[in-house]
């Protein structure tokens, strides 16, 4: 897998805030992956262009384990989420994408690409919906990504994701 760090000019959230926010680029369209274990072969998996392609594989993997999703989700670069979500995402999708943030991205991942993740998602549109139904779980994981990435985006991007995504962090 070929992996670039590259800053990108953002002005993701609003026209009127740009900033940049390091975000990973994924060089070709798959993730090979191959497990520590053994016994599980190894999956080859393809980057979706397509809300259905996205859904179909989700599903394939969810039923392999968490792990496989984590890396599903990886394989995705997050500037494709409006284009990939056309519409909305799945409430179902949309909580596990929170849960595997909250779980695996914050161990392995940077706060710089939790946050590139987090700006994009607020992207999709009807997110006011999705983040109104929420768990109290779910809730939780995103204030506690949130504050996570707080010292790593500008103010005014930070505060924009905290209203989009409807979490009141202490002061």
């Amino acid at each position: 897998m070929t992996v670039v760090k590259e800053t990108v000019e953002s002005d993701i959230l609003s026209e009127e805030t740009p900033s940049t926010v390091s975000s990973l680029i994924i060089q070709s369209n798959e993730l090979p992956l191959s497990s520590a274990d053994s016994d599980k072969p190894s999956v080859k998996m393809v980057c979706p262009n397509t809300s259905y392609e996205f859904e179909r594989d989700w599903k394939t993997f969810k039923n392999r384990g968490g792990d496989l999703l984590y890396h599903y989700l990886q394989c995705i670069p997050p500037a494709s989420y409006g284009v990939l979500f056309k519409e909305s995402i799945e409430y179902d999708r949309f909580e596990e994408i929170i849960e595997l943030l909250d779980t695996k991205y914050t161990v392995d991942r940077s706060n710089e690409e939790i946050a590139d993740v987090l700006i994009n998602l607020s992207k999709v549109k009807r997110l006011d919906m999705l983040v109104g139904f929420l768990s109290s779980k779910h809730k939780q994981a995103l204030k506690r990504l949130l504050e996570k990435i707080k010292e790593s985006v500008p103010d005014d991007i930070h505060t924009q994701l905290t209203k989009l995504y409807n979490v009141t962090l202490a002061q």
